[in-house]
C-alpha cells in the first residue's frame, strides 16, 4: 500500500481473494472429524438446523430487489458458525477455572 491508496481501494470487497466454490466442492468432502472441527457442529446437526431455518416463515430469505447478490443461507449459517467459533467460549473457560479450583 503507498500513500496514493485511496480508502475506498483499501476497503473494497472484490479485492478480497475468494476460493470459488468453496461450500459448493470443499466443505462437503470434509470428513465428520474436520466438519466438526470447523464447525463446531456435526453435519447432521447443522443440516437440521439448515432445514428449519429454511422453513421459519420468519427466517426465510427476502426477495432482493436492488443492491448485491444475497449469500445463500446455507453459506451465511456456515459463516455464522465459522466466526462463531472463533469467540472464546466464555461458559466452558469459567467451569474449567472452577473445576481446577476444587480440591479433592
Amino acid at each position: 500500500m503507498n500513500a496514493e491508496t485511496s480508502w475506498e481501494e483499501m476497503t473494497c470487497r472484490d479485492d478480497v481473494p475468494k476460493v470459488a466454490n468453496y461450500v459448493e466442492i470443499t466443505v462437503p468432502q470434509y470428513l465428520p472429524d474436520d466438519f466438526k472441527t470447523f464447525f463446531r457442529r456435526t453435519m447432521g446437526t447443522f443440516e437440521r438446523v439448515l432445514e428449519r431455518m429454511s422453513t421459519d416463515d420468519q427466517l426465510r430469505r427476502r426477495i432482493a430487489t436492488g443492491g448485491r447478490e444475497q449469500v445463500p443461507l446455507d453459506k451465511d449459517l456456515l459463516m455464522t458458525l465459522w466466526i462463531q467459533k472463533s469467540v472464546p467460549d466464555r461458559q466452558t473457560d469459567s467451569q474449567t477455572d472452577r473445576h481446577t479450583e476444587r480440591k479433592p
